[in-house]
């Protein structure tokens, strides 16, 4: 009998990395343990926790490809501030020293009202030693290069949008504006 392991998650993949498993049965369920490790897995987004995610699965030893929407990787973007635990996952990559380089050293936020008074001064370095990971500014777009770099051009789909995802019984199948259609059974 099959797994229906996406039938209560679809609701809540609009806004989130939608990950279909391939060729195994694996629950996601945080209170039942997985029945297989997926062979394949598919994330559509390449931004940056696709990218991320994608680089983890990799060094499991899990074949991950990627659908991306745009042509390709776009230079967007501000500076993100990455709390600990974000920092954690990304300190947690193989590429960590060169993450560890872009990452800016802004030890005080300061927050204040119109007129320009200080309202409260925090450090975040008191994140850093309660959490065990700093707190980091990055340039969005050259975190995203620095993680395509890490995980390869070569296993991204780009101009391939999610037009829809629908379910049949209990399988769930992703459609793709390139005519690809990838269920957890493929």
């Amino acid at each position: 009998m099959k797994n229906c392991f996406f039938k209560e998650k679809i609701q809540h993949l609009k806004h989130f990395i939608f990950v279909v498993l391939l060729g195994s049965t694996v629950s996601l369920s945080a209170s039942s343990p997985p029945l297989g490790r997926p062979k394949e897995v598919v994330i559509i987004g390449a931004g940056i926790a696709g990218l991320a995610t994608g680089i983890l699965l990799k060094e499991e030893g899990i074949s991950v490809k990627i659908y991306e929407k745009r042509g390709g990787i776009e230079s967007i973007g501000g500076a993100l501030s990455i709390w600990p635990i974000g920092s954690k996952v990304l300190l947690g990559l193989p590429c960590a020293s060169e993450i560890s380089k872009l990452a800016g050293d802004l030890r005080f936020e300061k927050w204040g009202n119109e007129d320009g008074k200080t309202l409260m001064t925090f450090d975040r370095e008191i994140l850093g030693q309660i959490n065990g990971f700093p707190f980091m500014n990055i340039c969005r777009s050259e975190l995203q290069e620095l993680l395509l770099s890490s995980f390869g051009k070569d296993n991204i789909i780009f101009n391939a949008t999610c037009t829809k995802i629908s379910e049949e019984e209990c399988s769930t199948f992703a459609h793709f504006s390139n005519g690809d259609i990838i269920s957890e059974y493929s």
